[in-house]
Order: structure tokens, then sequence, then C-alpha cells
């Protein structure tokens, strides 16, 4: 038996991520493969030199003692060039690749301990990417690449983009690999959250978690009628595209190996980029999917084709 994890992209919503990692290295769970996209390729990286116990803790502390700041610095110049129309991103990558460097123990993806898949989106092919071998930060900086928030990675002749686009949760790709048994981890699930959600300490913390989740534009989208302006259309409309891709990608393939979701936190009310709720969404997270292992059942065809049965992967 072959396993793979499987960790789509989410922003702060990868801290979920960390407590069912958690939960499953506690239960002895393995993985042979590890896949990441945006955030999740960050954590998938990580988590690649070792996804025991130890390591997921690793992986813990750094999301408690990161500050968003020392990664993601808004600084004026480029934010006002990329929202003029000046540049093609509002934040710098450098210091995302200088932490990543620090944090991440090997130079090449194809040394990682464990296997290691990191995805990107093609933005001249429009196709998804899976890199395997070469410099890891580049990948990781490119697979986090969000369209008009990060610059795109140039990697090889390809432009590169975040994977979440056109590689957000390629069971497929990971079944066609060997595995049979996969556990995607998610960014985001239908459960109550019980931390304590406090917008107003996030906007005073940092500008960024401003930023709605597609959830909450989806909300306001039905509620009432079409955004306005292009670029909340071309969201809306990216969004859906990736949530159509990624349900019909589980219905095909869970009729064909075993697709674990574990059950997360709903993040609906939550900012993206808010980092605040990182420590709570991980306990929940670790709780939940703790408590649902003993008893899990892969999911079928029809319960993927479900609707929200897919929160935190499509979204």
């Amino acid at each position: 038996m072959t396993t793979a994890w499987i960790l789509p992209g989410g922003a702060s919503f990868g801290a979920i991520q960390v407590g069912v990692a958690a939960a499953l290295a506690d239960r002895g769970i393995k993985p042979d493969l590890i896949v990441g996209t945006s955030i999740g390729s960050v954590n998938a990286a990580i988590l690649a030199s070792d996804p025991s116990p130890r390591g997921v803790d690793r992986l813990r502390r750094l999301w408690l003692e990161t500050d968003r700041r020392e990664v993601l610095k808004l600084r004026a110049a480029t934010l006002l060039s990329g929202l003029v129309g000046r540049a093609n991103h509002i934040v710098g990558n450098d210091m995302l690749g200088h932490w990543l460097r620090r944090v991440v123990r090997y130079d090449l993806i194809e040394d990682a301990p464990v296997r290691l898949m990191v995805t990107a989106s093609d933005l001249v092919a429009a196709e998804g990417v899976y890199l395997e071998r070469g410099s890891v930060v580049p990948a990781l900086l490119a697979s986090s690449a969000a369209p008009g928030v990060l610059p795109p990675v140039r990697i090889g002749e390809r432009w590169l983009v975040d994977g979440w686009v056109l590689a957000n949760a390629p069971v497929g790709w990971a079944a066609q690999q060997g595995a049979d048994t996969i556990y995607v981890l998610p960014c985001g699930g239908t459960e109550p959250y019980r931390g304590n959600i406090n917008a107003s300490r996030w906007r005073r913390l940092d500008p960024l978690s401003r930023v709605p989740t597609n959830k909450a534009r989806a909300r306001t989208l039905a509620a009432r009628g079409l955004p306005g302006g292009n670029a909340a259309i071309n969201q809306e409309l990216v969004g859906a595209l990736v949530a159509r891709d990624v349900r019909q990608e589980f219905i095909e393939w869970s009729a064909r190996v075993d697709i674990f979701l574990p059950p997360a936190p709903d993040v609906g009310a939550m900012s993206i980029f808010g980092f605040a709720e990182s420590e709570g969404l991980m306990a929940d997270a670790y709780r939940y999917a703790n408590e649902w292992l003993p008893q899990a059942m892969p999911m079928t065809p029809d319960a993927a084709a479900r609707p929200r049965a897919l929160v935190g992967v499509n979204d």
C-alpha cells in the first residue's frame, strides 16, 4: 500500500493542515508521497523532512512563531505599483524566499527524505505543472505565487503562478504515481470553529487580513448579485472553474482509489490572510481529525458530488 498526503492551497487556513497532519502522525499514518500546492506546498516541504509527530510539532512551532510580516512584508512602493497596474503583484517574494531557505532543510526537491511534489500553474500553456526535481525554494515561490498578489516565477522556460489555479488537489496525479490511499489535508471544512474570532483585532494587526475568502465572496454574490469591477468578476470565475475541476477529479478517482477527506473547522467568517487564529485552527483541526480517524471511510463518487462536500479543497 502506498499512502499519499495531498495539501491544497488556502493561505492562512493552511494552519488547519498542521492540525490534521498531527492527528495522522499520532496514529502512525505515514506518507510515502507528499504533494503540496501554495501554502500547502510550504507545509509539505517542511513535513517531507520529517512527517513524524516530532516533525509536525516543528511545523506547528513555525506557524506560531513566524510573523506574517517577516515573510510577506507590505511595502508602499510595491503596493502602489501593483494597484495602479505598473506591476503584476502587490507584495514582493524576497522575504518569503529568505525565510524558506532558512526553514527548509534541503536544497533540491529530490533530496527530501519523503518523496515530494510541488504543483504550480503555467501562465502561458494554461496547464498544471508538477515539480519533482530542481531547487526547492523557487518551486515553493512559484506554487505560492497568488496571481496579482505575489510575482510569477520563471523556472526554465515557464512562467509559473499559484498551483491552486490548475492543480490544487491532484488526487489523480498521486494515484497515477502508485498511491492507493490518499489523505487530503483541507484548508477548511463545515464543523463549528470554537476559537475566538475577532475581526477588529485582525484589522489592527494586519491590513491584508481584510481580504475575504472565496466562500465569503460567494455568499456575497448569492445575496447581493454580481460584484462590482472586473477583478471581482474574474475572481468569481476562476474560483468557480477551480471548484468544478477539483470536484470532477474527486468524483472520477474516488471510484478507483481510497480518498480520505478529514473534517475541519469552518473558516467562512475569517480572512484568508488573517493569521491571528492559527493556533485555534490547528487545535480544532486536530480534534476533529482525531475523533474521525477511528471510523474514517473513504469518499465515494456520490459523496464527492454533494454540495459543500469539498469545502477546504475547492474553495
